[in-house]
């Protein structure tokens, strides 16, 4: 299923429209993850030769000698194995489209075998003697840039014309925010679907994170976050149940001098009880989230990680049991030294000596003294300095919400 949502999206299918109904040879380009091969069936549904197969080869998957045999097929009798006659992609493919992927990394004796085949409209079986006429039509796509693979003289220049009769871009995921939301709703349900689970709501933190990460691995990776939260949700999906990568990507970075934000304060709101529940349960979840994302990257190396968050190992097995990260960490293989540490026992500072902030970086306690001041000052913008207002978007009361922008602004 194909989400259009952005611009650049909707004429990129405009396109596809218009090249669908030629015979034209298609290079698709994009990075890795972006949907290539979607695109090209994209192009092959809409054509005369939908009905016809569409046959995909992974170029990179295959050795030199596998992909001739894959490409143009082979004769019994024609290499150790080949007990039958096997007829290759193009054959498969008569009538239809071949979609080569990673192209690029198609072997260059390959590449002239393949050349070949483009020009005279025909193979050869490895081991046979009579050619066969053959009628596809050829989509590739690559993540490489091939004008630079010809210059290091790694990709033929006669083949890329004969690839790149028309080129298609597909955009990055961070070029098509707009689409994010409705793909993580696409793979949240095919997955729930496949595994017969109740489909979870998304947390408007959650929502946030998923928009605002650049998603190097483009819609590939965001299929594999929604697949993994979904996993790790109990009805929900929050900060939690994603990556730790795409927390550890966002803390915010503030200037330590800025002056405490302008809010409108009544007596009113200061007399209203002290709710601050909604605010410390967001704040935990962020801890938990870098504590995780810090033993990930160390690959479970506790003094490490410690060393990461600016906090002792003492202080990191403590938290690891007040967030109840163990479970987690043994499924991915990240658990030490046993079911529990007795934390007593080991030798380090209390947490009061943890480092707050270093020249090697901020420490645990600064993230999220950090991450709390965005929401606040993120709270404050919209609501227009408006005390009340803040604190019913934070989920805390007037009162606690006064006391922490005294507390995180006072410098």
């Amino acid at each position: 299923m194909i989400v259009l949502e952005s611009k650049k999206m909707h004429e990129l299918h405009r396109l596809i429209d218009r090249v669908a109904r030629s015979q034209i040879s298609v290079l698709i380009l994009g990075e890795t993850g972006v949907g290539k091969e979607l695109t090209a069936k994209a192009v092959h549904e809409r054509s005369p030769r939908s009905a016809a197969p569409f046959v995909r080869l992974n170029c990179a998957a295959l050795s030199e000698s596998l992909i001739d045999a894959e490409l143009c097929g082979h004769e019994k009798g024609a290499f150790t194995g080949a007990v039958d006659s096997k007829a290759g992609l193009h054959e498969a493919a008569d009538g239809g489209t071949i979609f080569l992927d990673e192209v690029g990394e198609m072997p260059l004796a390959t590449q002239v075998k393949f050349l070949r085949v483009l020009e005279e409209r025909e193979v050869l079986r490895v081991g046979g003697r009579e050619p066969i006429q053959i009628d596809v039509r050829v989509v590739s796509a690559t993540n490489r840039d091939l004008k630079a693979e010809i210059a290091k003289g790694t990709f033929r220049e006669d083949l890329y014309f004969r690839l790149n009769g028309i080129s298609l871009a597909v955009p990055p995921l961070r070029e098509r925010t707009e689409e994010i939301l409705a793909l993580a709703a696409l793979f949240m349900t095919q997955t729930c679907e496949r595994d017969g689970v109740p489909i979870p709501a998304l947390s408007p933190e959650a929502e946030r994170l998923l928009t605002s990460y650049r998603w190097p691995g483009n819609v590939r990776e965001l299929r594999n976050a929604m697949e993994r939260a979904v996993l790790l949700a109990d009805g929900i999906i929050d900060v939690a149940q994603l990556p730790p990568e795409l927390v550890e990507d966002h803390w915010p970075s503030f200037d330590t001098s800025l002056d405490a934000p302008t809010v409108e304060v009544t007596q009113e709101d200061l007399d209203a009880p002290e709710d601050d529940r909604a605010l410390e349960a967001q704040l935990a979840l962020y801890e938990r989230q870098q504590l995780l994302a810090a033993l990930i990257r160390t690959k479970g190396n506790q003094t490490e990680a410690a060393e990461r968050l600016k906090i002792s190992r003492r202080t990191l097995l403590r938290r690891l049991d007040e967030h109840d990260l163990r479970d987690e960490l043994d499924a991915r293989g990240l658990l030490r030294g046993g079911d529990r540490v007795d934390i007593d026992q080991l030798e380090g500072g209390a947490s009061s000596d943890d480092a707050e902030v270093t020249q090697s970086g901020r420490g645990l306690k600064t993230r999220v003294r950090d991450y709390e001041r965005g929401k606040i000052l993120a709270a404050l913008k919209a609501s227009d300095g408006k005390l009340q207002k803040a604190a019913d978007a934070l989920g805390i009361s007037p009162r606690v919400l006064k006391r922490r922008i005294d507390r995180d602004f006072e410098d």
